[in-house]
């Protein structure tokens, strides 16, 4: 029985991904590699063992081993489309994605309702500066995977909105809706909330800017971090008396935090910035400013 091209290859990638944050643990896939050895010894016309040992080399680096095992697999068997996927990951894993793009349209045209062809493909148009096609591809790869009751990881959403506002900046208000389905998704990656952020200050939407990092803080013990986002969001709006508010708090809790903290390098980068802001922006009211 062949497994259908995506699963088998998530397959594969379970096996050699291991520990916290995935880490590829470099001394389980040689052993994993040498048991593919000696069952490619014993059925060395199987096509689909030499494409997995192709996809555990890929994920070592090994990238000339890795092509030689699909090509092989593919004179073994030409019908075994998969290939063209594990293909197209390997030429964008050596930074060449003009080449990816014709591995991978040719599993695409034998996969078109196959979510990771898309994805891949629309990352290596992203990178030859295709934006609108590559949002094209990521915008169909995530409705695939929504279809298929898959929840996409953060990644997609990021890289569908940076294609979307690439393609133009009218797109933000599209770009924001696509962050908003995946916070809505997701149960609220953070990477996703700074995103919208992002956004929302680029629009001019402050308030909605401070209601987002609002929340963030509010799920943050990190009060200094947010203090001095506030107080630059204030500041870019022009609201000064705010903004010297949020600067003199974020300086209050820099203050209280350990000495230990303190001392850190990213705490003095920190601190430097919010000693300079206080210098910059005036410290009372002007005449008819709340």
């Amino acid at each position: 029985m062949r497994l259908a091209p995506t699963l088998c290859i998530a397959l594969l990638a379970s096996a050699v991904l291991q520990g916290p944050g995935d880490i590829i643990a470099h001394e389980q896939t040689d052993l994993q590699i040498a048991a593919l050895d000696r069952m490619i010894a014993s059925r060395p016309l199987d096509a689909g063992l030499h494409m997995q040992r192709g996809e555990m080399h890929r994920m070592l680096g090994r990238w000339d081993a890795a092509r030689r095992d699909y090509e092989r697999s593919l004179k073994l068997d030409p019908g075994l489309t998969a290939v063209h996927l594990c293909e197209g990951r390997l030429w964008m894993d050596e930074g060449l994605p003009e080449r990816a793009l014709v591995a991978l349209g040719r599993y695409i045209a034998a996969h078109p309702d196959d979510p990771a062809g898309r994805i891949a493909r629309g990352r290596a148009l992203a990178l030859l500066g295709r934006h609108g096609q590559a949002a094209g591809d990521l915008e169909r790869g995530l409705a695939l995977e929504t279809a298929a009751g898959t929840l996409a990881q953060p990644d997609l959403y990021l890289e569908l909105t940076r294609a979307l506002i690439a393609t133009s900046d009218d797109n933000r208000t599209r770009a924001l809706a696509v962050l908003e389905e995946g916070l809505s998704r997701l149960a609220h990656p953070v990477a996703l909330d700074l995103e919208a952020l992002s956004i929302e200050r680029s629009l001019g939407r402050t308030d909605a800017a401070l209601v987002r990092l609002d929340r963030l803080a509010a799920a943050s013990t990190r009060a200094e971090i947010w203090l001095v986002r506030r107080a630059g969001i204030l500041e870019q709006a022009g609201r000064t008396a705010e903004a010297a508010r949020s600067w003199r708090d974020a300086s209050a809790a820099i203050d209280r935090l350990p000495a230990s903290r303190r001392s850190s390098a990213a705490m003095l980068s920190l601190k430097s910035v919010v000693d300079a802001a206080l210098l910059r922006v005036p410290q009372r009211s002007p005449a008819g400013e709340p």
